[in-house]
């Protein structure tokens, strides 16, 4: 009898053991969903982020990575080279981390307390260019020689968006690129995409001690991709050579190179240089016209005082450019008279003369007759004695 009524007793304080345990439960529960909930959450956060990046990355590749630098042209240079500089290449495999968040790869690279050095393939899940540039001082100070070939592979052979995540910090290592790709590129590798990637560096960190070694390429070489490359890099320093160096390339006859010549030239600037471009435009110089429209457009924002004369000069002497130069002008002053040099200069001079008196007028000063020009003084006027 005593052991049913214990049975009993036990089985009454196992239910309301259960009973008050339930509340537990449902509140631990809720605590999980919440956190998974907000992990949820945050990892959205991350994602988004790294997609709308990745998405403004590509944006940026309408323009091919070797020639963003340079000008933009409505038709491609008769060597597409850039473009073939990325797609022969054979496919690189997607990048695999063990570290999956950006977010904590970059905390990780940037702690100072904790000292890893990442792969060379997690500087593309970082998400900042500043964090990318201390993974990639971190990378070349543990092992400089396979940074560098790592560095070369991705540009070179690597995806469109690896090559541009490269090339956005590459003018940042200077110090660390510049003798060691001046050595490799002394070696003569005879991978011809290795050795333009070498070459476009030297001219993206402005690598003024390769500008002798780029010449002499452009001397020697038999390649017209490597010496397209080689006037693309000096391009990005165009006070590295002389004017008279430009020209001489300028008259090349790879329109790729002659292009990008002119685009040193434009932006050499100083009055020499412009001499040199009036000299072009008058025909003094054989280029291509596309090379002579290029200028034009870029000139065509010049100041009237100067860009009218100059256009008069050039319609009058290169017959080529007067349908050009008049439209140019037809834009900047609302006025048409066609490619006759003669009616412009007419309509010029006329212009002058209307702008001189005006101007004259303006500046007449004051009669002093004038009364209403009188200036507000109270005068008193003299006493006259009575006789």
């Amino acid at each position: 009898m005593f052991r049913i009524i214990t049975n009993h007793i036990f089985f009454i304080l196992l239910f309301f053991l259960f009973i008050s345990a339930v509340p537990i439960f449902y509140t631990y529960g809720e605590e999980l969903k919440e956190i998974k909930s907000n992990t949820a959450s945050i990892e959205t956060d991350l994602h988004s982020t790294h997609i709308e990046q990745t998405i403004e990355r590509l944006k940026q590749l309408k323009q091919s990575v070797l020639f963003e630098l340079h000008p933009s042209f409505t038709e491609p240079p008769s060597f597409d080279f850039d473009n073939s500089f990325l797609r022969n290449n054979t496919p690189t495999p997607p990048v695999v981390s063990q570290t999956s968040e950006p977010l904590l790869k970059e905390q990780l690279v940037a702690s100072k307390g904790i000292n890893i050095t990442p792969k060379f393939e997690e500087i593309f899940l970082l998400l900042s260019d500043e964090m990318r540039l201390k993974a990639c001082k971190k990378l070349y100070a543990n092992d400089s020689q396979s940074f560098i070939q790592k560095m070369i592979h991705y540009l070179g052979k690597g995806t469109p968006e690896q090559a541009l995540i490269i090339n956005q910090i590459l003018p940042y290592l200077k110090e660390e690129l510049e003798e060691n790709l001046i050595a490799l590129l002394q070696e003569n590798p005879q991978d011809m995409v290795e050795k333009r990637t070498i070459i476009y560096v030297l001219g993206r960190i402005k690598s003024e001690k390769s500008v002798p070694l780029l010449w002499n390429e452009i001397q020697t070489t038999q390649s017209e991709e490597i010496l397209y490359t080689c006037v693309q890099s000096l391009a990005n320093m165009p006070h590295c050579l002389s004017l008279e160096q430009w020209v001489q390339l300028l008259q090349y006859n790879s329109v790729s190179v002659s292009l990008t010549s002119a685009y040193a030239i434009l932006e050499y600037g100083g009055s020499l240089a412009e001499e040199y471009i009036r000299r072009i435009l008058l025909g003094e110089f054989s280029v291509s016209q596309r090379v002579l429209e290029y200028i034009t457009e870029r000139i065509s924002n010049y100041p009237l005082d100067i860009l009218i004369p100059f256009s008069i000069e050039v319609m009058g002497r290169n017959p080529s450019l007067a349908q050009k130069f008049s439209s140019i002008l037809h834009h900047r002053t609302g006025v048409n008279l066609g490619p006759n040099p003669q009616l412009w200069a007419d309509w010029w001079k006329e212009y002058l003369n209307r702008t001189t008196t005006t101007e004259n007028l303006e500046n007449t000063p004051p009669s002093q007759n004038d009364i209403s020009n009188q200036p507000d003084i109270k005068v008193h006027a003299p006493r006259i004695r009575k006789r």
